[in-house]
């Protein structure tokens, strides 16, 4: 699928990466929360929120700009989530496995949802506003909805 101009590129870009710095802040800000109440101390639960701007972006500009959102809320997960927290760097082996996982669930997600929503080739933000002037079966008059093979004559006549 190939974007109409640099200016819908741009706007899918710059879209795609305020969805991750919004999930980025709530995530942060539920963590310092649930932890000055000593409710719950484990962020990496969190790590699954990020698949919600790959969906997002999925549904509304197609699958590749998708698939670079899913490696840039990787990146974000890796840096916002993991320990050490403000470090891309991560250091239990355990938790590159997990951002893996997460990484290649969003790819999938962005492809089904853009396989799913996608209508002549085109996502969601691209399709053009006009309608098809296609007649409908629904509202043609009766007499072209019966061929003529089908059509019997009139006892009167």
């Amino acid at each position: 699928m190939r974007m109409k101009s640099p200016r819908e590129w741009i706007l899918a870009v710059a879209l795609s990466l305020a969805t991750i710095l919004l999930t980025s802040l709530v995530l942060v800000e539920a963590h310092s929360h649930l932890t000055a109440l000593h409710v719950w101390s484990d962020p990496k639960d969190l790590a699954l929120a990020y698949l919600l701007p790959t969906i997002f972006i999925a549904v509304f500009f197609g699958s590749t700009i998708a698939i670079m959102t899913s490696f840039a809320s990787g990146l974000a997960a890796a840096y916002f989530i993991y320990p050490p927290q403000f470090s891309v760097l991560i250091d239990d082996p355990n938790h590159v496995v997990e951002l893996g996982f997460i990484i290649v669930l969003a790819i999938t997600a962005s492809k089904a949802f853009a396989v799913a929503v996608m209508q002549r080739d085109k996502p969601l933000a691209f399709r053009n506003a006009e309608v098809e002037n296609r007649p409908s079966l629904a509202l043609a008059p009766r007499s072209m909805s019966i061929s003529k093979a089908t059509a019997r004559p009139h006892p009167s006549a």
